[in-house]
């Protein structure tokens, strides 16, 4: 089974920990980083940086965010 929308960075210190829980029951993970322009992406980056190839990261752009985003931030994610 396969998580498809995951939000580690909502446990802050507890990651970790409740990463290896997932691992007893998932097999990979897809997490949902949250948009791009938020400071704590990054953070959450790094964190999860070690847990890459059982965690796949996503970084969202949503379509309400169009009109008012910074398309220079867009290719950095790139």
């Amino acid at each position: 089974m396969i998580d498809a929308h995951a939000h580690f960075e909502f446990y802050k210190k507890d990651a970790p920990k409740v990463i290896e829980e997932c691992r007893e029951e998932l097999r990979a993970v897809v997490d949902s980083i949250t948009e791009y322009r938020k400071t704590h992406v990054w953070k959450s980056w790094e964190l999860l940086r070690p847990y890459f190839g059982f965690i796949f990261p996503t970084l969202g752009y949503h379509p309400n965010e169009a009109r008012r985003g910074n398309w220079e931030k867009v290719k950095k994610v790139e």
